[in-house]
């Protein structure tokens, strides 16, 4: 249950007047001038937008504050904005009004209003991978009237930079039913991740004290190398050096010549490798590109089907080179060149132990060698590498796997959205022959795109050999009574589905001016449609126009003058310059 119950105007007098509203739809008549616009971003204003109302003539030195009164499932707020942008009230039922409080709280404050669900606001968060705050879903809230008869990227907020850069993640998240499961592979990621980070300490840790390790081996004359798991064998060795019982180390057969070229001709193995995975990388970037580029040519064929003899070519062409790019992917193994790159340090090894060989150490300095290597063995350090690679392998598959849930549609959500806005624009065909027009055709419907937000008539072929025809042809009268259906359908589903933190308001400006007299009460039947399926105490509607509402066939539950005669427009102390 929600409803705004008054705004109150207040100016530096403490002059004050009030605005009452009722459930349902509130609406306010006034010719140009009068502020009908000012009103419709008012409201806005009151809800916590940045408008610096000081910048503005209708209200610089006659308004000094504003109050909202609102009841949110029985329970009274009184919110207050003045003409300082960081000087705000915000006061609940029962208590007494604090001090003021920056734009920042106020807008937190309000947010507990419309994310009471804390869940759902946590899955949101963990979901689009922010804080998701009710401002966000402001665009489904407003219709101007510049932004009307939108039917691609319909909602007019989204012209603003700031909401269109939010709609992709919030529409994955109103038809993606995979909300739970994304949340725990999320949780898993976090816990891999701190993982990850402990055993790349270990393993900088071990690879450090390995080499320090295997260095002061070759100054006692060792043959041995430590692995990370021969540490007590090492420890043994170490003891008959100490008691000088020690067999004489083998002599090694290959000469430092011989590991120079062989060492050299790894080397080069390892070169030709990383050559191969660079081109090959530069193919999948290429390929990434045609991808791209056949996922942007199907999408156009989708919404223009005559360009398909021009497009299909290209398509074809793009596919045809998928299938025949670098098959160097196929040829290449990480495993072999670990083993090339294994082999290479090991030869590296032989030849430091060979020139060794050469080299005199005082006793004083393998004593010490001996200590170091004791003490560095004692510190525990182990191999941790193929823990490391098991946990970064997981780490990858949980990630393509959070990539494909997040991209995944509910197809079947996305059709009974498609099918309410169907419902809502036929609720208007005996009052508007471009609506009878419409569904004087077999199979027309109104099929929504979430790429590009788009709402697109179609005609629908019971043919199986031939394809749906998308229309395009229609007046601006038709594109806004569409619009409007898109708008109080994406409400329907917001209020029903509870997940998300949404005013439960619709604010519409002048919303006659595309239509001619035969098609005007569509509107009126298309809201009324709408309150069949949620009760009006669930949804306030704020209207304001230059008709009578009976014009537009809607019965207002207030309808109210901007214009009389104590005031000449919304705000009552401004008398223009």
């Amino acid at each position: 249950m929600f409803k705004i119950e008054n705004l109150v105007l207040i100016d530096f007098e403490n002059h004050s007047f009030t605005y009452n509203f009722s459930e349902g739809i509130n609406y306010f008549i006034g010719s140009n001038n009068t502020g009908k616009t000012e009103f419709y971003k008012f409201i806005d204003f009151m809800f916590g937008s940045g408008m610096d109302i000081k910048n503005y003539d209708w209200y610089r030195g006659c308004l000094q504050k504003a109050i909202m009164k609102l009841n949110v499932n029985g329970k009274s707020y009184w919110i207050t904005r003045t003409e300082h942008p960081e000087e705000n009230y915000f006061k609940v039922d029962g208590d007494v009004e604090t001090e003021s409080i920056g734009l920042t709280e106020y807008k937190e404050k309000l947010n507990e209003i419309f994310a009471y669900d804390e869940v759902s606001l946590r899955r949101l968060r963990e979901f689009v991978e922010e804080n998701m705050s009710y401002r966000a879903f402001t665009m489904f809230n407003f219709l101007g009237e510049k932004g009307q008869g939108l039917t691609r990227d319909f909602l007019d907020k989204c012209r603003n930079i700031k909401y269109s850069v939010r709609l992709a993640p919030i529409l994955n998240y109103i038809f993606n039913d995979n909300i739970e499961r994304i949340a725990e592979i999320k949780q898993k990621i976090e816990t891999l991740k701190e993982r990850i980070r402990e055993l790349e300490i270990k393993n900088d840790s071990f690879n450090f004290a390995q080499k320090q390790i295997n260095s002061n081996l070759l100054k006692i004359n060792s043959n041995m190398v430590f692995n990370g798991h021969n540490g007590e064998e090492i420890q043994k060795e170490l003891s008959q050096i100490m008691r000088m019982n020690k067999e004489k180390p083998k002599r090694i057969r290959r000469s430092v010549s011989e590991l120079e070229v062989i060492y050299s001709n790894l080397s080069e193995q390892i070169k030709i490798y990383d050559n191969t995975i660079k081109n090959y990388q530069q193919n999948e970037k290429e390929n990434l590109n045609r991808r791209l580029m056949l996922s942007n040519l199907q999408t156009l064929l989708e919404s223009e089907p005559s360009m398909d003899y021009l497009i299909q070519p290209l398509a074809d062409l793009i596919t045809g080179l998928e299938g025949s790019i670098a098959f160097g992917k196929y040829i290449i193994s990480d495993e072999t060149i670990k083993e090339l790159k294994k082999q290479r340090e090991q030869v590296a090894l032989e030849i430091k132990k060979q020139n060794s060989k050469f080299m005199c150490y005082s006793l004083e300095e393998k004593s010490k060698a001996i200590a170091l290597i004791q003490a560095y063995l004692q510190e525990g350090n182990k191999d941790v590498s193929s823990e490391l690679n098991e946990c970064k392998r997981e780490l990858r598959q949980l990630k393509n796997e959070l990539q494909e849930l997040q991209n995944s549609d509910n197809s079947m959500k996305i059709k009974q959205y498609s099918k309410l806005v169907t419902e809502l624009y036929e609720s208007g065909k005996n009052n508007s022959e471009i609506i009878k027009t419409d569904f004087g055709r077999d199979g027309f419907r109104i099929a929504y795109l979430k790429r590009g937000n788009i709402l697109q008539p179609v005609e629908e072929s019971t043919d199986k050999d031939r394809k749906n025809e998308n229309l395009y042809l229609g007046s601006m009268a038709r594109h806004t009574l569409i619009q409007l259906s898109g708008y109080l359908a994406f409400m329907n589903i917001l209020i029903k589905g509870n997940k998300c933190p949404i005013i439960p308001i619709l604010v519409i400006d002048h919303l006659s001016k595309p239509f001619s007299d035969d098609n005007k009460k569509a509107v009126g039947k298309i809201i009324e449609k709408f309150y069949e399926n949620i009760p009006k105490s669930d949804l306030q509607i704020f209207m304001f126009d230059d008709k009578n509402p009976e014009l537009l066939g809607i019965m207002a539950d207030h309808c109210e003058p901007l214009k009389t005669d104590d005031k000449t427009g919304f705000n009552p102390f401004y008398f223009g310059n």
